[in-house]
Order: C-alpha cells, then sequence, then structure tokens
C-alpha cells in the first residue's frame, strides 16, 4: 500500500520536524541581561517542551514574568521590547497600525 508509506513519511517527518525545533528551541532562549541563571533555567523548563500556540506561548511567558523578582521583571521587560524592534527592523512588513 503506497498510503501507508507515505503516512509513514509524514510521521517520520513530523517527528523529525518536532526534535529540530526542541534543540533550536533551546538553543533560541537566550539568556536575558539581568535576568539570573537559575530564573533564566526556569524559563527554559517552562518552555520544555515549546509551547504549540501563541496563546500557550504568552500564557506560559507571563507566568515566569510573575514569579520574577521586581528588578528581573523589568530586565525582561525592557529585552522584550528590544526583541520587538529587532524583529520589526529584520522583518519590515506593514502593519495596519502603523499607517
Amino acid at each position: 500500500e503506497p498510503e501507508i508509506m507515505k503516512t509513514a513519511l509524514v510521521l517520520v517527518m513530523l517527528i523529525i520536524g518536532l526534535c529540530e525545533c526542541q534543540r533550536w528551541w533551546e538553543r533560541e532562549i537566550e539568556d536575558i541581561p539581568g535576568v539570573s541563571a537559575e530564573n533564566m533555567a526556569k524559563l527554559r523548563q517552562i518552555m520544555t517542551p515549546a509551547p504549540t500556540s501563541k496563546e500557550e506561548f504568552k500564557q506560559k511567558i507571563s507566568e515566569w514574568r510573575n514569579g520574577l523578582p521586581e528588578a528581573e521583571k523589568a530586565a525582561a521587560e525592557a529585552h522584550r521590547q528590544k526583541m520587538r524592534e529587532l524583529h520589526h527592523k529584520n522583518h519590515p512588513h506593514p502593519h495596519p497600525h502603523n499607517s
């Protein structure tokens, strides 16, 4: 049955894709300046396995941020703003709210 083969192949691709994604994810969460190593480890733990939706991602991040001491919370927020600006610089795409 060629169908079975196709399904098996898709599964293999998915599994490889997920593993790659997981590795990328661990690399991708860089240390945030001003956040302690301990809390960065906590963040990586919360983010493993990687969230599957934007909502889950936001939820996990805010859950993590709420547990931070004030100074580290401010550092994480500043970092997020910086990342957002960098993202916009690197990927200029028209935004309706900018026009």
